[in-house]
């Protein structure tokens, strides 16, 4: 199975706290002081996946279709490891490695 694997981080901070950070200067001042905005960050009142099903749609191969499977480690549930994976031989198998290969030849740069 050719596999391409991700790690992500998620924050348990208020939203407060994450707005308060440099990079949320760049979002537009609605955000920044919408109250509800803050208080749907401070619920996080969005179930964690475990694992699943993806299809991104690429302008130059198509749909590639991923399953996916997030780690958590049990003394630190902030932290993520996210796998996508795809079936060896599969047509997204084939675009990854297309787009592997342009990646490497630069193809893409010249677009």
């Amino acid at each position: 199975m050719a596999s391409t694997c991700a790690i992500c981080s998620a924050s348990s901070s208020s939203a407060t706290e994450w707005l308060d950070r440099p990079s949320a200067r760049t979002l537009p001042s609605f955000f920044r002081s919408a109250k509800v905005f803050a208080g749907i960050w401070d619920e996080h009142a969005i179930r964690d996946k475990t694992h699943g099903r993806l299809v991104y749609r690429h302008p130059f191969v198509g749909d590639i279709a991923v399953s996916y499977e997030t780690l958590r480690l049990p003394d630190d549930p902030d932290e993520a490891l996210i796998m996508h994976t795809v079936e060896e031989g599969s047509p997204s198998h084939v675009a990854l490695q297309l787009l592997a290969t342009w990646a490497q030849e630069g193809v893409l740069d010249k677009v």
